[in-house]
C-alpha cells in the first residue's frame, strides 16, 4: 500500500503537534489562564518558538527533506509493483517448408513461432533438386526467411500456371542464376541453369511434377493448382509475409 507526500506531511505535523504539547520547554503565551489557545496564536507560538530556538532548525531540515524522498520512493515502489500489460501482437500469415519432406505449412500467428501461432493449412509440394539446384536455404547466406515480394498471374508459363508468388532470394541473369557464394551443391557451388525469379507456383494440371519419381524443380516450390490459387488470394505481398525452410 502505497502513501502520498499529503499523507507523510500530515502525519509529521500530528507528530509534531504532540511534540510541542508534551514538551516542557514549551510556554505558550495567553491573555490570561483561563483563555483558550486559539488556532490563529497556537501558529505564531510555534513558529516563535522555531526562530528562538535554532536547535530544532537542523530537525526542520531533516524533516522536510525526508518529505520529498519519501515521496520518490513510494512512486518507486508503486511503479514497481503496478503489473505492465503487453500489448497484443498482430497476427500473421507465414510459412514454413520441410524441405526434404516437400511439405509447406502455413500459419497465423507470430511469425517463426509455431507455438504462438495457428496451423491453418499443410501443402505437399515439391521443391528444387537436392544437391543439383536446391530451394536455397536462408540460413546459408545470413538470413533466417526469405519474404514473399510480389505475386502475379503466370497462365502464359506453362512451367508455372496459374500462379506465381515471388521470394525474395538473389538471382542473377547469368551463371549461377541464383545467390553466389551458395555452396550447397556437389563440387560446391549450386548453378540452376534457368534464369528467373525463385518462388512458389503451380504444375498448369500435371500432377506427375508433384509425384515421388519426379527428380524436382530448379529451385521455385510447385504447388496444385488448386492451392496455388488460395495462396494466391490470400496472401498479399505487402505484407511482408516470412517464408522458413527447415532442411528435414
Amino acid at each position: 500500500m502505497g502513501f502520498s507526500s499529503k499523507d507523510v506531511v500530515r502525519l509529521l505535523l500530528t507528530e509534531l503537534g504532540v511534540f510541542l504539547f508534551m514538551t516542557k520547554n514549551i510556554k505558550l503565551k495567553t491573555t490570561s489562564d483561563t483563555e483558550k489557545i486559539s488556532k490563529k496564536s497556537f501558529g505564531r507560538n510555534i513558529a516563535s518558538y522555531f526562530i528562538t530556538n535554532k536547535k530544532l532548525i537542523p530537525i526542520l531540515m531533516v524533516i522536510f527533506l525526508i518529505i520529498p524522498l519519501f515521496n520518490i520512493i513510494n512512486q518507486l515502489y508503486s511503479f514497481q509493483t503496478k503489473p505492465i500489460i503487453e500489448a497484443p501482437q498482430e497476427k500473421k500469415y507465414w510459412l514454413m517448408l520441410l524441405r526434404k519432406s516437400n511439405i509447406e505449412k502455413l500459419y497465423q500467428g507470430i511469425p517463426g513461432d509455431e507455438n504462438k501461432s495457428q496451423l491453418i493449412k499443410t501443402f505437399k509440394v515439391k521443391t528444387g533438386i537436392p544437391g543439383k539446384r536446391p530451394t536455397p536455404l536462408p540460413q546459408l547466406l545470413g538470413r533466417q526467411y526469405w519474404i514473399i515480394t510480389d505475386k502475379f498471374d503466370a497462365s502464359e508459363y506453362p512451367e508455372t500456371a496459374p500462379y506465381f508468388l515471388k521470394l525474395d532470394v538473389p538471382v542473377t541473369d547469368e551463371y549461377p542464376y541464383g545467390p553466389q557464394p551458395y555452396e550447397e551443391c556437389l563440387g560446391g557451388q549450386c548453378n540452376w541453369e534457368l534464369p528467373g525469379y525463385f518462388g512458389l507456383h503451380g504444375i498448369n494440371n500435371d500432377m506427375t511434377r508433384l509425384s515421388p519419381e519426379n527428380e524436382g524443380s530448379s529451385g521455385c516450390i510447385r504447388h496444385s493448382d488448386e492451392d496455388i490459387i488460395y495462396l494466391y488470394n490470400l496472401i498479399n505481398p505487402k505484407d511482408n509475409v516470412r517464408y522458413y525452410i527447415k532442411d528435414i
